[in-house]
């Protein structure tokens, strides 16, 4: 009987610790969140493009391919104070929104360009090895080199394009405006803060 009494508390801690042990949370890791997950604000928008003659059509006036027909540029100052800003929702299921006041078209020459109201809502991804992120929406699409702040609180895109069209350009070599076929080589780069 004594040895039933003795044993009888040890049973019941034993007991008790795999009741304890069974209750704890099953979970076999943490989950773990995209740090690109979240809300971001835009806190930098700079643009720069320059333009040049495509084609030989002008040679005979010394306007030869990549002749410039000018450039500029526009920084985040500028944009703000026209009333540029964003605010960009990443979301886990790789959807995002965003609402803002944003330039529909920029002429970098020194033209403000026209800032209008809106909100749009589409697809997010992000290429770990190759170091990209597109958010790919209704009526922006954003993208290009991705940089993650260590604290990983702001992030950078940094992107470039060359296109080719055709516009009238005034040429001082000239004093006149050609109609011509014209590269226009342009670099964006954006900031967002969490």
């Amino acid at each position: 009987m004594k040895l039933l009494l003795r044993i009888t508390p040890m049973i019941l801690v034993i007991l008790g610790l795999f009741f304890m042990i069974g209750c704890e949370d099953t979970d076999d890791g943490d989950v773990v969140v995209d740090p690109l997950v979240g809300t971001w604000t835009l806190s930098n928008l700079e643009q720069s493009s320059s333009y040049s003659i495509s084609g030989d059509e002008f040679a005979a006036y010394g306007l030869t391919d990549g002749y410039s027909l000018g450039s500029g540029g526009l920084v985040w100052a500028q944009f703000s104070a026209m009333g540029v800003n964003a605010t960009v929702a990443l979301l886990e299921d790789g959807t995002f929104t965003l609402d803002g006041s944003f330039p529909i078209s920029s002429d970098t020459l020194g033209v403000a360009p026209t800032i209008t109201p809106l909100t749009d809502a589409g697809v997010w991804s992000e290429d770990v090895t190759a170091g990209t992120l597109l958010i790919d929406g209704a009526f922006y699409d954003i993208g290009g080199v991705l940089t993650l702040s260590d604290d990983e609180n702001t992030i950078a895109l940094a992107y470039s394009s060359v296109s080719t069209d055709s516009a009238y350009f005034y040429v001082e070599a000239l004093a006149s405006y050609l109609y011509t076929a014209v590269t226009d080589s342009s670099t964006t780069e954006l900031g967002f803060t969490k």
